[in-house]
């Protein structure tokens, strides 16, 4: 947080001199108080940060109790700098971290895109850690963080180069990115794999509808055992944009598509072939001063490929015993997840905007066989009620 601070100052010091190029900060304020009647989880932790799923009995101490929380991670701070009408640099952070249920001043900066962004008459490069080239839509919640990942939604951060050209109403695009993300001191899997993903996308750009289509593909190799995965997803989405009216909706295919980071349900930490499917579709009716949006979304594992799934946590000890139980890299350890949303916001200001979002979330987990005792199907109500301000 020191260097930030320094590293704006010096910004703000040399836009006032004239020197360098133009600088622009652009972020927002979003402050929120939740509750949930049962436990959630938040990519595969027990705690509302940014809730993805109802919670797994295991994990949380009190699965069937209700919980609240007052939460200001998602805020975000970006700076773009323009050095002409066709370079720029864009860089942006916000305050996530999902091993910390409700921090105040121990919330951590988290990089979210660092990227230069070149164009020539109709070609666009970005090169650097961006937004998947394959999910190129965001569906509409204030959940800005969880929204719909692990329930009909693939896509995050990647570190990769991107390659768009525009052709009358067709955009072609292509990317070269990163397997996978690794946390680790030592490099592993997605280091020792050396073949990039290749990401690949078709869309046609209407008056107020785009639709399109688009796939990713990598290959990973696990050195210690030389097991070699391939994973891929296609999809296919629609979205129409209009003044008083905005649709978005996806529908997907893969396997194993959180070894690539996707924020999906198949993940295997030994490369064994998981199958999974699903879709999204969120809409909202806008006026002036307020905006009313529904979505759903659902993602599943198939049938024949549900035995390869881990639970998501491990025991401490021998003998397992309820609450010792440990979060583990296998996974989020989820058979199905669906989401439906309903919210509504009022425009107090044209930067100011108030909103309530009442998300029911429906979960199947996949547990030990030591909890089989336990209902691994789940659901959870969440209300959250906020503000956001633009910077």
């Amino acid at each position: 947080m020191r260097n930030l601070f320094t590293l704006t100052l010096c910004l703000l010091s040399l836009k006032a001199l004239g020197a360098g190029p133009e600088h622009k900060f652009y972020g927002f304020v979003k402050a929120s108080a939740l509750v949930s009647t049962k436990a959630v989880d938040s990519f595969g932790r027990s705690n509302l940060v940014a809730h993805t799923s109802a919670g797994n009995p295991v994990l949380s101490s009190n699965p069937d109790k209700p919980s609240q929380t007052f939460q200001v991670q998602q805020s975000r701070l970006g700076l773009e700098s323009l050095y002409s009408e066709n370079l720029k640099s864009l860089i942006e952070f916000d305050f996530l971290d999902f091993s910390k249920s409700s921090p105040t001043v121990a919330s951590l900066v988290r990089l979210r895109r660092a990227l230069v962004n070149i164009k020539k008459n109709s070609w666009t490069f970005n090169i650097g850690q961006d937004w998947d080239l394959f999910s190129p839509l965001a569906p509409h919640s204030y959940n800005l963080i969880g929204h719909y990942f692990s329930s009909g939604d693939l896509g995050f951060m990647r570190i990769q180069a991107q390659v768009l050209k525009k052709q009358g109403n067709l955009e072609h695009a292509i990317a070269l990115g990163f397997p996978t993300y690794n946390n680790q001191i030592s490099e592993s899997t997605p280091e020792y794999s050396l073949l990039p993903t290749f990401a690949v996308r078709e869309s046609l750009k209407l008056r107020n509808v785009t639709l399109g289509t688009s796939g990713i593909i990598g290959h990973l190799k696990d050195f210690n055992t030389q097991k070699n995965l391939t994973p891929y997803a296609v999809n296919l989405f629609v979205s129409h944009n209009s003044p008083g009216f905005e649709l978005q909706s996806e529908a997907y295919w893969g396997t194993n598509v959180d070894n690539l980071s996707l924020q999906g349900l198949s993940y295997s930490p030994t490369l064994d072939k998981i199958e999974e499917y699903g879709f999204l579709i969120t809409s909202k009716f806008k006026t002036t001063k307020h905006g009313y949006w529904i979505g759903y979304g659902m993602a599943r594992i198939t049938s024949d490929t549900q035995d390869n799934v881990l639970p998501s946590y491990t025991y401490n000890a021998t003998t397992p015993v309820l609450g010792l139980a440990a979060g583990k890299s296998t996974g989020i350890g989820l058979l199905s997840n669906q989401t439906f949303r309903l919210g509504y916001d009022y425009s107090f200001h044209e930067k100011v905007k108030f909103y309530f979002e009442v998300s029911h979330l429906l979960s199947t987990h996949k547990l030990d066989p030591a909890d089989s005792s336990l209902n691994p199907r789940r659901s959870s109500d969440v209300f959250e009620l906020g503000i956001k301000m633009e910077i």
